[in-house]
């Protein structure tokens, strides 16, 4: 099916079937449609339905004056009898819209390259411009009968969102789409056991996850997960990926996340092991880069409607590293501490007994939730954490 047939089929979805406009205003705009008319009927209906006026063909052959626009809108209309494949063909309209944004990228590219500008500047504006591509949303402002409707629908989607597999600390928190995560430690603690225990836990559950790691290798995942679960029988079976690029960066990140969810036409979660590593190009304070990686990533779990783990370091005095962007953005900040692990590579006599397994896991930030903090141990055989 060709572009315009596609907006066709939408539009006559739309008027069969007009409680499908709430989500298909969450990706479209009107400028998403090649066609005028079409674009101009879109309009009418987005109007329509944030008047709180009924959708119906009786309404919208009342705006059109002639006979031919009539003779039109009633095979339009026609075209499709319910609205099944609806989010198909919003995909192929959004598809074909940002196509045509990124030719236009490419071509002012061109024009900059072949101009002698900068290339540091010309990098970090295209990587810009690819992000504000990628981070379209169509409907920010919503009337308050269309916040209601949103959440309503997205209110059992939130109720089975991403659990930690830990009992005391899933009493305090539940991830949900759109969260940006933060699981901070201190070097050899166990922030990347826990992001890992808590993606493979989800994936056997039915969720569909990317693990992008900068630090180790797809076998060392893999090794880690069968200490953890015994076996990796019940991995064959799930949906997951795994990326380890070297010099990995956000665009990277995004496309490949972009690319997954088209795919699988779900994703429930990311995690960036982590964030200190990532490339970023045309920002040499070290400061910035941290900040723009933790408001890109908080900008990726928006756009996909996913959940965002973010891997820190901790620093001496137990700050997030880096930036303090990191925790401005995020919607959750885990820290996970092991006093006992930290305490036994400072110690220099012999005799003395250290509990290196004992762990506190801290909430620190829940936005719009409670914080709090969990007793737990370190089980480094399996590499996993337990509660008490």
């Amino acid at each position: 099916m060709n572009v315009l047939n596609t907006e066709a089929a939408l539009l006559s979805a739309i008027i069969a079937e007009p409680e499908i406009l709430a989500s298909v205003t969450e990706m479209l705009r009107p400028s998403d449609f090649s066609n005028q008319q079409h674009r101009q009927l879109y309009q009418y209906l987005c109007q329509l339905y944030e008047n709180g006026q009924g959708i119906d063909l009786i309404t919208i052959l009342n705006k059109y004056k002639t006979q031919k626009e009539k003779i039109w809108l009633n095979e339009l209309s026609d075209m499709v009898l319910t609205a099944v494949n609806y989010k198909e063909y919003m995909q192929q309209i959004k598809e074909n819209s940002q196509r045509k944004q990124l030719a236009k990228i490419i071509q002012t590219m061109n024009y900059e390259l072949e101009s002698g500008t900068d290339l540091n500047a010309i990098i970090n504006d295209n990587q810009n411009r690819m992000l504000d591509l990628t981070s379209q949303e169509a409907a920010t402002l919503l009337t308050g009968q269309q916040a209601i409707k949103k959440a309503l629908l997205e209110k059992e989607k939130y109720k089975a969102g991403i659990k930690t597999g830990i009992f005391e600390l899933d009493k305090i928190i539940t991830f949900k789409p759109q969260n940006l995560v933060t699981i901070a430690a201190f070097s050899g603690v166990g922030k990347t056991v826990l992001a890992n225990q808590i993606g493979f836990s989800q994936i056997k559950l039915g969720k569909i996850g990317i693990f992008f790691n900068l630090e180790m290798s797809s076998t060392e995942l893999i090794e880690r997960e069968e200490m953890r679960s015994g076996c990796l029988d019940d991995l064959y079976d799930v949906k997951f990926y795994i990326d380890t690029k070297a010099g990995m960066d956000i665009s990277h990140i995004l496309s490949t996340a972009r690319k997954i969810k088209y795919q699988e036409g779900k994703l429930d979660f990311i995690i960036v092991d982590y964030v200190g590593l990532i490339t970023v190009m045309g920002i040499e304070n070290r400061e910035q880069q941290i900040a723009y990686c933790s408001r890109m990533l908080k900008s990726v779990a928006r756009q996909l409607d996913t959940v965002v783990f973010m891997l820190s370091q901790l620093n001496d005095d137990g700050k997030l590293r880096g930036s303090r962007a990191k925790e401005q953005d995020s919607d959750i900040v885990i820290k996970v501490d092991r006093p006992g692990y930290r305490q036994q590579k400072k110690v220099t006599t012999f005799g003395s007994k250290i509990d290196i397994d004992e762990t506190y896991i801290t909430v620190t930030k829940n936005r719009g939730g409670k914080t709090g903090k969990i007793s737990a141990r370190f089980d480094g055989e399996h590499q996993q954490f337990t509660g008490l």
